[in-house]
Protein backbone atom coordinates (compact mmCIF):
# COMPACT_ATOMS: atom_id res chain seq x y z
CA UNK A 1 0.00 0.00 0.00
CA UNK A 2 1.85 3.12 -0.79
CA UNK A 3 1.61 6.30 0.91
CA UNK A 4 1.23 9.70 -0.18
CA UNK A 5 4.21 12.40 0.60
CA UNK A 6 3.60 15.65 1.66
CA UNK A 7 6.52 18.06 0.43
CA UNK A 8 7.09 21.20 2.13
CA UNK A 9 8.97 23.79 0.44
CA UNK A 10 9.11 26.07 4.00
CA UNK A 11 13.18 26.09 3.39
CA UNK A 12 13.03 27.92 0.50
CA UNK A 13 11.06 30.71 2.57
CA UNK A 14 13.91 31.63 4.62
CA UNK A 15 15.94 32.01 2.45
CA UNK A 16 14.37 35.46 1.20
CA UNK A 17 17.05 36.64 -1.27
CA UNK A 18 19.36 34.57 -1.05
CA UNK A 19 21.08 34.07 -4.55
CA UNK A 20 20.89 30.33 -5.93
CA UNK A 21 24.60 31.00 -7.23
CA UNK A 22 27.59 30.55 -5.17
CA UNK A 23 29.46 34.26 -4.62
CA UNK A 24 32.37 32.44 -2.56
CA UNK A 25 33.59 31.65 -5.84
CA UNK A 26 36.43 33.75 -7.17
CA UNK A 27 36.16 32.80 -10.94
CA UNK A 28 33.78 31.95 -13.46
CA UNK A 29 35.25 28.69 -14.83
CA UNK A 30 36.78 30.42 -17.83
CA UNK A 31 33.66 32.05 -18.71
CA UNK A 32 35.10 35.57 -17.52
CA UNK A 33 35.36 37.65 -20.49
CA UNK A 34 32.04 36.82 -21.99
CA UNK A 35 29.67 38.79 -20.46
CA UNK A 36 30.45 42.36 -19.34
CA UNK A 37 29.56 43.77 -16.00
CA UNK A 38 26.35 45.24 -17.20
CA UNK A 39 24.76 41.68 -18.81
CA UNK A 40 25.83 40.22 -15.32
CA UNK A 41 23.05 42.25 -13.24
CA UNK A 42 20.29 40.57 -14.57
CA UNK A 43 22.07 37.11 -14.24
CA UNK A 44 19.80 36.01 -11.29
CA UNK A 45 16.79 33.94 -11.67
CA UNK A 46 15.38 35.17 -7.96
CA UNK A 47 14.65 38.93 -7.90
CA UNK A 48 15.37 40.80 -4.84
CA UNK A 49 14.79 44.17 -3.19
CA UNK A 50 18.19 44.52 -2.12
CA UNK A 51 20.65 45.90 -4.87
CA UNK A 52 23.28 43.27 -5.42
CA UNK A 53 26.78 45.07 -6.77
CA UNK A 54 28.57 42.73 -9.59
CA UNK A 55 32.12 42.53 -8.98
CA UNK A 56 33.82 43.91 -12.32
CA UNK A 57 35.67 41.90 -14.50
CA UNK A 58 38.42 42.81 -16.83
CA UNK A 59 37.35 42.67 -20.17
CA UNK A 60 40.17 40.73 -22.14
CA UNK A 61 40.07 39.48 -25.36
CA UNK A 62 38.53 36.06 -25.28
CA UNK A 63 41.05 32.69 -25.37
CA UNK A 64 40.00 29.35 -24.03
CA UNK A 65 41.42 28.47 -20.58
CA UNK A 66 43.84 25.41 -21.30
CA UNK A 67 43.98 23.93 -17.84
CA UNK A 68 40.39 22.74 -18.62
CA UNK A 69 40.48 19.45 -19.80
CA UNK A 70 38.89 18.84 -23.09
CA UNK A 71 38.73 22.72 -23.38
CA UNK A 72 42.33 22.85 -26.12
CA UNK A 73 41.43 22.81 -29.59
CA UNK A 74 41.87 18.94 -30.87
CA UNK A 75 44.56 17.42 -32.64
CA UNK A 76 44.05 16.99 -35.86
CA UNK A 77 45.91 13.89 -36.76
CA UNK A 78 47.00 12.62 -40.58
CA UNK A 79 45.17 9.76 -42.07
CA UNK A 80 46.95 7.37 -43.92
CA UNK A 81 45.31 6.30 -47.10
CA UNK A 82 44.14 2.25 -47.11
CA UNK A 83 45.60 0.72 -50.17
CA UNK A 84 43.34 -0.86 -51.67
CA UNK A 85 44.39 -3.98 -54.27
CA UNK A 86 43.45 -3.66 -57.81
CA UNK A 87 41.85 -6.20 -58.95
CA UNK A 88 43.07 -6.94 -62.66
CA UNK A 89 40.25 -7.51 -65.07
CA UNK A 90 41.36 -10.70 -66.37
CA UNK A 91 40.75 -12.20 -62.45
CA UNK A 92 37.50 -10.25 -62.18
CA UNK A 93 36.38 -11.95 -65.88
CA UNK A 94 37.28 -15.27 -64.08
CA UNK A 95 35.21 -15.02 -61.06
CA UNK A 96 32.57 -13.84 -63.38
CA UNK A 97 32.89 -16.83 -65.16
CA UNK A 98 32.78 -18.68 -62.22
CA UNK A 99 29.61 -17.61 -60.39
CA UNK A 100 27.53 -17.53 -64.48
CA UNK A 101 28.78 -21.44 -64.51
CA UNK A 102 27.39 -21.91 -60.64
CA UNK A 103 24.25 -20.39 -61.38
CA UNK A 104 23.75 -21.93 -64.58
CA UNK A 105 24.09 -24.99 -62.76
CA UNK A 106 21.99 -24.55 -59.84
CA UNK A 107 19.38 -23.62 -62.34
CA UNK A 108 19.63 -27.16 -64.06
CA UNK A 109 19.04 -27.98 -60.60
CA UNK A 110 15.79 -30.15 -60.49
CA UNK A 111 14.09 -29.27 -56.79
CA UNK A 112 11.34 -31.86 -56.01
CA UNK A 113 9.11 -31.16 -53.14
CA UNK A 114 6.87 -33.54 -51.83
Amino acid sequence: MSKKVRRSYSRLETLRCASTSTPGRPSCFGFEGLLGTEDLAGVSPLVCSKSIEVPTVPVNPWAPDTTLPGISPPVKEKRKKKKVPEILKSELDEWAAAMNAEFEAAEQFDLLVE
